[in-house]
């Protein structure tokens, strides 16, 4: 097994004595009451969380994220130790997680465009799978909305907005060299290149509108949601940053055009791959540093006034190491160990 990708294996009271597992990667890894006795675990990878690639929430219950690794979770908000694995394939690369009306996943890897309906069993089953354009390079679903990219030429992309309830396209944009974009109702977009721009389009079809946000830098992920005080004039907007920042915005779309600074605040150590709201009140967020945050936002505070963290663990209660080699993973272990006694 020396060298095995083997992220969130299950190995609860699995024997491995003697086994030679030089640089296997046990990222998640639960080894609950397994027997690793005289095993050879120099140069395997413990990573206690896997990076971070989305994050989704079908409501401010919980939210799902997906891990590079091909890993997607459920996280109740309220019991963050009862979270759960509800999809996992290794190979997979995860383009894009969502969640639609009903606690439902959509999941876009590569071509592949795979939905996955919710079950009172806790259990997820597959509702289809379907190949789709490979100019498409994107998704985004909230509520009955979804929105996705799709390359046009080489400087340009284009956005369809699609209303899911009924399968029709509602609008076509095209937005430039886009990266992700995400709707504002059925008449606007944000959508960031290298700089965070929101861009708004008329039903009736009038020339659009656009306005870059001031102090944005290398931003990596966007996220918008209605703001319930103003419902279809006022949204809350979040984008990430390659430095670790966070920044949200109140914004007034209609009639006119009002924005109003909320927070900027460096909530993370490493890029921020992703944001999501679960109201319009409380954010998530999460990075390469492999921490999952939720932040509570209220006005006249750049800075979230609460805040919560989420991370996996590695399961070791239970675990024997009597004669591990490798000696700074076994030192490692023994320290899982002594915490999971606490």
């Amino acid at each position: 097994l020396d060298g095995a990708e083997l992220p969130g294996v299950d190995l609860f009271e699995k024997t491995l004595c003697g086994t030679s597992l030089r640089d296997v990667r046990f990222d998640n890894a639960n080894f609950r009451n397994a027997n690793f006795t005289n095993a050879d675990l120099t140069g395997v990878r413990l990573e206690q969380t896997a990076e971070l690639r989305f994050l989704s929430s079908p409501d401010p219950d919980g939210f799902y994220a997906a891990y590079q690794g091909g890993e997607v979770r459920y996280w109740p908000c309220m019991k963050a130790g009862d979270h759960r694995l509800v999809y996992a394939d290794r190979q997979a690369y995860f383009s894009g997680c969502e969640s639609y009306p009903g606690n439902n996943l959509c999941l876009f890897s590569e071509q592949t465009l795979s939905f996955h309906d919710y079950r009172l069993t806790g259990e997820f089953a597959s509702a289809g799978e379907f190949e789709i354009d490979p100019t498409l390079e994107g998704i985004r679903i909230r509520g009955n909305m979804l929105v996705c990219l799709q390359r046009t030429s080489d400087t340009n992309k284009r956005a369809h907005l699609v209303d899911l309830t009924t399968a029709e396209i509602i609008h076509r944009f095209d937005v430039g060299d886009a990266i992700f974009c995400d709707n504002l109702g059925i008449e606007g977009l944000i959508y960031y290149d290298t700089e965070l721009r929101i861009v708004l389009f008329g039903a009736s079809g009038n020339k659009p509108r656009e306005y870059v946000f001031p102090g944005v830098h290398e931003p990596t992920c966007v996220a918008v949601i209605e703001d319930g005080a103003r419902p279809k004039s006022g949204y809350v907007i979040a984008c990430g940053q390659r430095d670790g920042f966070v920044k949200t915005w109140r914004v007034t779309v209609n009639p006119d055009w009002n924005m109003v600074p909320q927070v900027n605040a460096r909530l993370h150590t490493d890029i921020v791959s992703a944001v999501t709201f679960l109201d319009e009140q409380v954010l998530l967020s999460g990075g390469n540093d492999r921490r999952i945050i939720r932040s509570r936002l209220a006005a006249g505070f750049s800075e979230p006034v609460d805040q919560q963290q989420y991370a996996l663990r590695i399961e070791c209660t239970g675990m024997k190491i009597d004669g591990v080699k490798g000696e700074k993973e076994r030192r490692l272990l023994q320290k899982l160990l002594d915490e999971s006694t606490k």
